[in-house]
């Protein structure tokens, strides 16, 4: 993931976050120099005990 980064120059900025108890939605416009940039791609996680228990990455 490092070296992605790194040869895409890949940036995440958070344009929205919502939660509804334990479940989080936040919206990244994530960038760099790749096809299809920029994109908006949502994380869709809950937390249990502080940590992230379910993570889904979509757009």
């Amino acid at each position: 993931m490092e070296a992605t980064t790194r040869k895409y120059r890949v940036t995440v900025e958070v344009v929205d976050a919502t939660v509804n108890g334990h479940a989080w939605r936040i919206a990244g416009m994530v960038s760099g120099n790749f096809p299809g940039s920029p994109a908006t791609l949502h994380y869709n996680f809950t937390l249990h005990d502080g940590r992230i228990a379910r993570l889904e990455i979509g757009a």
